[in-house]
């Protein structure tokens, strides 16, 4: 994958180009939405404060660093789509965790070069206001003085516990004081060593991280660990800035990564069939839910012939004479035939985190983050507070499904739409699921949000549905010759929603988190 020269934008120790200024204003409005309680609430903290949309999710980033280590440790990496209102421009940041150069012999967990110290710094250095200690002191003081185990982490350290506790610093850190396994829900946890590396990282910048004195500790200590890494994997490890994938129906553009190769074209296939020529908005409530499964199942199957990652233009994946060549045999009365996958068994790691920010000025950033793995390695690199993101590559590790959206306004070109997604293979059909009713069949968010979710893939005429599915649903998917599979609960979305667009009207804003899940939507007013 190219690395734009655009990342240099606060990824050398060079001297800081200016930031952006997008329109601001004191105390102003502001939404946001993530996987943690905290980060939601630290966030609207530093939009109430004068901060802008990506000083918001650089602070909550970190925050989910202290509370979400099973998806956001620093060691990991991600993506975000960043919308500037002063530019009228979307654009996506990559910084997903990557393989190393190579694999010392010593290492029994392969370790990934972690990307999120770098990516949020190049966030903050084109978009930030706020100055960057600033951002980063929330979540120091939560490692310094101790946080509560969120119902979120709790259920991520419940079934692999067993596997955790046999890291010593995982035990030490994580550990009861009664020493009777590891910490549950409502337990405080205390990471004095994390506190300290985020201190190094507000005072010295992510220089220091990568290049300087500390990129040596982290090395030795990942070695120590049975990581992989080496100072060179650190020092090269740079954001880039790409143009994301556009798609233009109804008035708006919706915007989706171009990186990772997999999740941002199956999404935007998806969206451009849905929305172009109304089909979506058209259809009978019977027909969407089979129109949901059809749309996947001819994403999926584009990407299972390699056109998603074979594409040079990432653009060309929705251009309308392809979208017309993925939907020509489409049946409002019958399912495709499976057909044969190359991708079998099909696995995704459902790992993942989200977080969304938005301010009064009409600027938003959404970003999901990785560890490649629960909890990544199933390590921490000794002395950092570190859990180590595993290598990406077989068995599902890595990050193909994870990819955020972002839509504005066509006429206006006002923000108007940003939603995440987690789940594996599930995430992108669950954030098409809730965009698809909110936009397209103006359900409200919340009620869309709610709504009982399908997945169908190509290979198979099961899809899998969620136990709440109505008769109605179910029905229909059974007369057009899908097989409904009932499961429990399928991805975990974050969504804000402007109707009007912001700045135009931001107090008609609804931001929405997932009952699925254990995150927070929040308003400054």
């Amino acid at each position: 994958m190219a690395i734009g020269l655009a990342c240099v934008v606060g990824c050398s120790s060079g001297p800081r180009l200016p930031r952006g200024t997008g329109s601001v204003q004191s105390a102003q409005y502001g939404a946001t939405a993530a996987d943690d309680p905290q980060a939601a609430l630290i966030g609207r903290d530093i939009i109430s404060t004068g901060g802008t949309a990506a000083d918001a999710a650089v602070a909550m980033y970190f925050t989910m660093a202290v509370t979400a280590p099973a998806n956001a440790s620093l060691g990991g990496g991600g993506l975000c789509l960043v919308f500037s209102a002063a530019d009228k421009k979307v654009e996506t940041l990559d910084f997903l965790p990557r393989s190393p150069g190579t694999v010392p012999p010593t290492a029994d967990r392969p370790s990934a070069v972690p990307g999120n110290p770098r990516g949020f710094f190049a966030l903050h250095a084109r978009f930030g206001r706020m100055r960057w200690s600033e951002l980063l002191a929330p979540a120091e003081n939560l490692a310094r003085f101790g946080t509560p185990v969120s119902r979120q982490l709790d259920r991520d350290l419940a079934p692999m516990a067993p596997a955790l506790a046999g890291d010593p610093e995982f035990r030490r850190i994580f550990g009861r004081a009664d020493g009777n396994g590891l910490v549950g829900d409502g337990d405080t946890v205390v990471q004095l060593d994390l506190a300290t590396t985020i201190a190094r990282l507000r005072t010295e910048t992510p220089s220091e991280f990568y290049t300087g004195q500390s990129a040596g500790q982290l090395v030795a200590a990942t070695l120590r660990a049975g990581g992989s890494l080496d100072r060179a994997d650190l020092a090269a490890m740079l954001p880039s800035w790409n143009a994301p994938i556009v798609v233009t129906a109804n008035d708006r553009k919706a915007y989706f990564p171009s990186v990772p190769p997999l999740a941002g074209g199956i999404e935007g296939q998806m969206w451009a069939i849905l929305a172009g020529d109304d089909r979506f908005a058209d259809a009978s409530p019977a027909e969407r839910v089979h129109m949901l499964a059809e749309a996947a199942i001819r994403a999926f199957a584009a990407a299972d012939r390699g056109e998603t990652v074979a594409t040079g233009d990432k653009q060309a994946l929705v251009n309308a004479p392809h979208i017309a060549g993925l939907f020509t045999d489409y049946s409002p009365r019958r399912r495709t035939a499976p057909t044969s996958s190359t991708v079998s068994p099909r696995l995704e790691t459902p790992a993942g985190a989200g977080l969304i920010a938005v301010d009064g000025g009409g600027n938003a950033v959404a970003c999901t983050v990785t560890m490649n793995n629960l909890f990544g390695t199933g390590r921490i690199a000794p002395g950092t507070g570190i859990v180590l993101a595993a290598d990406p590559g077989t068995g599902g590790r890595g990050s193909a499904m994870l990819a955020p959206m972002i839509a504005t306004d066509d006429k206006t070109r006002y923000f108007y739409y940003a939603s995440t997604a987690a789940g594996g293979v599930a995430a992108p059909q669950a954030l098409m699921n809730v965009a698809a009713r909110t936009l397209l069949a103006d359900q409200p968010l919340a009620e869309a949000m709610a709504y009982p979710r399908l997945v169908a893939l190509p290979e198979t005429e099961r899809v899998l549905v969620e136990e709440s599915m109505n008769g109605a649903d179910t029905a229909a998917l059974q007369q057009a010759g899908h097989v409904p599979v009932p499961t429990r609960l399928l991805g975990q979305v974050n969504a804000i929603f402007c109707p009007s667009g912001v700045p135009d009207r931001p107090d008609l804003c609804v931001p929405a988190t997932d009952k699925r899940g254990f995150g927070v939507a929040l308003t400054t007013r």
